[in-house]
């Protein structure tokens, strides 16, 4: 009873994941531009703090 309802909660997440995925690219057609430059932001503010520690 509980995989059974396991893998219920996570179908439905995915689906919701999958929805809200096509939801926003329709919206946003430039997503993938976006979410590099956020990936890229990220990495290098990281970066930045890693060098300010040593």
């Amino acid at each position: 009873m509980k995989k059974s309802m396991k893998v219920l909660l996570g179908t439905a997440i995915a689906g919701a994941g999958v929805g809200a995925y096509a939801l926003y690219k329709k919206y946003n057609p430039n997503m993938m531009n976006d979410i590099k430059r956020s990936v890229n932001k990220m990495s290098r503010e990281a970066s930045k703090s890693i060098e300010n520690m040593m």
